[in-house]
């Protein structure tokens, strides 16, 4: 028995051993792990979403017209007629007020009759005369450079010119070719050839035969036979005379085009030399441009639709070229307001506004800013931007110049844009961004995404993700 006793005492003793022994690992185990845990930081995730993004600044404004201009006569003068009334809405043309116009009338009505009696049957038959005076004139002298030069040496001049003209044409022709220039060279060379052969003629048959002269000496009485050949002088003044005559019928001839192709057709100026023909019709033309401007000017109207807000005139009241006039386009509004100097970015043309207005605190309108002053201004001692943008307004609102505005500038927008927060996305170069995607085993996956608008607390994503997706931002150490 004492035996049997002694031996469950050990056996007992050995499985509290292995008890222990096991309790002691599981705590190791255990404790490890917690310092595991307390050692690597926990993973803090985000998904990607859907949500709008805008970027935007808002500055305050006032309501001003449009378009507003201080208007007045563009001549000296009496009025004679003020046919608006202030606070009257006008059409964009109408008249205003007239000036007594009686001097300018008539100037004007002479000036119409000279310039179009130019056109007029008589008038063109004067042209043909002077065409054909014209002709005559280079007909005669043709005929006195060819006595002076002979007919024959006249013809090989004609010819060798236009054989030159001819060869001058190919040279500048990139595509002629060759053969033709050589053809052109050759016909040059025989033209000249046969001028050589007419001047030494000419010399030789006509001089001698031409410009003899038989005259008696006073002291001698003898009569006596020489050859006095035309000088250098002779000749080229009989050449520039040909010259003149050949102008003229080219400047009487472009008359008598312009007029038979009827006054309408003179739709601007026309280049002229002084002293021509073709010069009559420009003076003329000039002359009643003149007139019809002077004469219309005597009538002050409406260079656009709007509202007459001041008139500072009377009739039998002599005035110059001060305005008496102002007239404001208040159908389509314009919104002048500012911007701090940092949103500068967003103040671009084309750029969305909505609009608040101090009267309608509970309506929004939208609009687009027109223009941005190119220098700052300063307001209360703060630099600013100066900005423009006009505004549609409904009809049931009244609208006055001069109202108060708060206008927000939408420097961008993303509606139903993927978004993930901005410590989400990591720039790995510049202009390169990246995200670390959570795949299913937990592994981190870095992800090239491309964005686009981007603000302090979120980015948009364009590609890159998928709605969903889980994305890392981050560590975060637990306790």
């Amino acid at each position: 028995m004492k035996s049997k006793s002694k031996r469950n005492w050990i056996i007992a003793t050995l499985a509290l051993i292995l008890i222990g022994a096991a309790a002691g690992g599981y705590y190791w185990k255990t404790e490890q792990d917690r310092l595991a845990t307390e050692a690597e930081p926990a993973l803090q995730t985000t998904k990607v979403r859907v949500g709008d993004i805008i970027l935007s600044a808002n500055g305050p404004g006032t309501v001003v017209p449009a378009n507003q201009a201080d208007l007045g006569f563009r001549t000296n003068g009496v009025i004679n007629s003020i046919l608006v009334t202030q606070g009257q809405s006008v059409l964009s043309g109408e008249p205003l007020a007239t000036l007594n116009s009686d001097l300018q009338h008539s100037q004007y009505l002479q000036a119409k009759a000279e310039f179009e009696g130019l056109f007029s049957a008589e008038g063109i038959a004067k042209a043909k005369i002077t065409l054909a005076n014209a002709q005559i004139a280079e007909a005669d002298s043709i005929e006195e450079l060819q006595y002076l030069i002979s007919p024959e040496v006249f013809l090989r001049e004609v010819d060798l010119e236009n054989t030159q003209t001819a060869l001058r044409t190919l040279e500048a022709d990139p595509n002629a070719a060759e053969v033709d220039k050589t053809t052109a060279q050759n016909a040059v060379n025989k033209a000249q050839a046969a001028l050589d052969n007419a001047l030494y003629r000419y010399r030789a048959e006509y001089v001698p035969g031409t410009f003899e002269v038989t005259y008696i000496d006073e002291e001698t009485l003898e009569e006596i036979t020489t050859i006095i050949a035309p000088t250098d002088s002779e000749m080229a003044l009989a050449r520039a005379n040909l010259e003149s005559a050949r102008f003229s019928v080219i400047d009487a001839q472009s008359y008598l085009n312009i007029l038979e192709a009827g006054i309408d057709a003179v739709t601007g100026p026309i280049p002229t030399i002084p002293g021509t023909e073709t010069a009559k019709i420009e003076q003329a033309r000039i002359s009643y441009e003149n007139a019809k401007l002077d004469y219309e000017n005597t009538t002050l109207l409406a260079p656009f639709a709007g509202e007459i807000l001041s008139l500072d005139a009377a009739v039998g009241q002599t005035v110059n070229t001060n305005p008496i006039i102002t007239l404001a386009d208040t159908s389509v509004l314009s919104i002048h307001f500012y911007l701090d100097e940092s949103d500068l970015d967003k103040a671009t043309v084309g750029n969305k506004i909505l609009v608040t207005f101090a009267a309608y605190p509970d309506t929004t309108f939208e609009g687009k800013i027109t223009s941005v002053d190119r220098v700052l201004e300063n307001i209360e001692g703060t630099p600013a931007v100066s900005v423009w943008a006009e505004v549609q307004t409904s009809s049931d609102q009244v609208i006055l110049s001069g109202m108060t505005v708060d206008v927000e500038v939408i420097g961008g927008e993303s509606l139903g844009a993927k978004l993930l927060p901005a410590q989400a996305v990591r720039e790995i170069a510049e202009g390169s961004f990246a995200v670390f995607v959570v795949s299913p085993d937990g592994s981190l996956k870095l992800t090239p995404v491309e964005i686009g608008l981007r603000d302090f607390a979120n980015v948009e994503i364009l590609s890159g993700v998928e709605v969903g997706d889980v994305v890392s931002t981050g560590t975060v150490e637990t306790k």
